[in-house]
């Protein structure tokens, strides 16, 4: 009994030649598509990409400068190590950086600040608790009575 292996790209760009398709599936392009999407990430073996380097940059911050606002502060090399992906960045960390980078834990991992307009979060994070039902319900008003166009 043989076992079949699933055909690679080249075989199935060969495949559909024989049958002269005029269309490749798009997984080269989804390929290249992936990287550019990433480009700005570290490559994080230890628990897959972030965007700690694009928060530090966007940031104006140093290494050096990252490292001593987190509580307790740490070294640029570190901060370094977590950005390559050399040391994992995990939710103990997030919760260390994202403070000193002004940010949520989550948004280290999952949002690219050039490209993510954090402008509102932060407004409504930054209203006193007891105070954003109140904001709430006005932005709910902009948005159902059609005055936001």
């Amino acid at each position: 009994m043989t076992v079949s292996m699933p055909p690679i790209f080249a075989d199935c760009k060969d495949m559909v030649k024989r049958h002269q398709v005029d269309e490749l599936c798009s997984l080269r392009e989804d390929l290249i598509a992936d990287c550019l999407h990433n480009v700005g990430m570290a490559d994080d073996k230890n628990g897959g990409p972030n965007f700690l380097r694009v928060w530090r940059e966007y940031r104006k911050m140093t290494q050096e400068e990252l490292g001593a606002a987190c509580q307790p502060p740490t070294t640029g090399s570190v901060i370094s190590l977590l950005e390559e992906g050399e040391r994992g960045l995990s939710l103990k960390w997030l919760r260390r950086l994202a403070p000193a980078l002004r940010t949520r834990p989550g948004w280290l991992a999952d949002l690219d600040p050039r490209e993510a307009d954090t402008r509102t979060l932060e407004m409504i994070e930054a209203v006193p608790e007891e105070s954003r039902d109140q904001v709430m319900k006005i932005i709910e008003t902009f948005l159902l009575d059609g005055t936001h166009n």
